[in-house]
């Protein structure tokens, strides 16, 4: 059975309440959270609630999901075709979360490339193309989202940088909600073919059982690591020396399934602060699931 929204969204404000009064030594600010979960167990009647899910937050890593989707639909629609190298490029950003797979993808969606500063004239024709992800998710009510910027680790240079905007005004931004809706699509077969959704997944799986590896271990080192025994998770995470963030797909046991999206600011390098988050919501849909998912 769905929960009511109205339950959901009390298992999202106890979560937080209780991370904001546990992490108050480390002044966690509740503007530095923002946190959406779906109700997944009636794939036709969804149920969502959230906690600043609306605001806009630079998303790091969580944008590969958006590229992702984007290059499904491109190959259903013939403008890309299926090449060992894409199959190795998609694996390397949604498995690995390599940023050079992904200005691989982004270049190959859009028809740009990096490199020196344009003349003005160049450089408009370039933003033009550049910008075919965003207007491409527009045209699916994804609003006031930004998907148009390449991932990197040192920083962006030349045309990239130019791009970005001397602020970093320009930078890739979405919601907690915009990214639920994108990966409870995926799980559910409708963000693109559901052939290409299911290869998605396949890249997404995580694996506890194995070793972590790195910082950046998705099956260790975010929420997933903290779901009790037997669940299976999906997940994509991310993280900056200034944002962490966690969007998982799991299933607690045949008929509970949920889509789980936290996002933090400020505190990156505090990884215990995303899992608390997670773990205080996790804890109450198994209490509300029953014995069954208890393991």
């Amino acid at each position: 059975m769905v929960m009511s929204e109205s339950n959901l969204q009390a298992v999202i404000d106890k979560a937080v309440d209780s991370c904001l009064e546990k992490f108050a030594d480390r002044k966690l600010q509740a503007s530095e959270l923002a946190v959406c979960l779906v109700d997944m167990q009636d794939s036709e009647s969804l149920g969502f609630a959230g906690y600043r899910q609306e605001v806009e937050i630079f998303p790091a890593s969580l944008v590969k999901l958006f590229y992702a989707v984007a290059v499904c639909h491109w190959l259903g629609q013939g403008k890309l075709v299926k090449t060992a190298e894409l199959d190795r490029s998609m694996r390397d950003m949604l498995a690995d979360s390599s940023n050079d797979a992904t200005a691989y993808i982004v270049d190959l969606l859009t028809g740009t490339t990096s490199g020196p500063e344009l003349d003005e004239a160049e450089f408009c024709q370039w933003s033009a193309k550049r910008n075919c992800i965003n207007e491409f998710f527009r045209s699916f009510g994804y609003q006031d989202i930004n998907v148009n910027q390449k991932t990197w680790g040192d920083g962006p240079y030349g045309r990239e940088r130019d791009f970005l905007g001397a602020a970093f005004e320009n930078r890739n931004k979405l919601t907690a909600r915009s990214t639920a809706r994108l990966l409870v699509d995926i799980a559910l077969g409708k963000a693109a073919l559901p052939q290409y959704c299911q290869e998605l997944l396949k890249y997404m799986e995580r694996d506890r059982s194995k070793p972590s590896t790195g910082v950046d271990d998705q099956a260790h080192g975010f929420i997933g690591a903290i779901l009790p025994p037997g669940a299976r998770f999906w997940s994509k995470s991310g993280w900056t020396s200034t944002v962490r963030h966690d969007a998982i797909f799991f299933h607690l046991d045949d008929r509970s399934r949920y889509c789980l999206v936290v996002f933090t600011e400020n505190h990156a390098q505090q990884r215990d602060i995303l899992s608390s988050v997670g773990l205080e919501i996790i804890s109450s849909l198994v209490a509300a699931a029953g014995p069954c998912c208890h393991g």
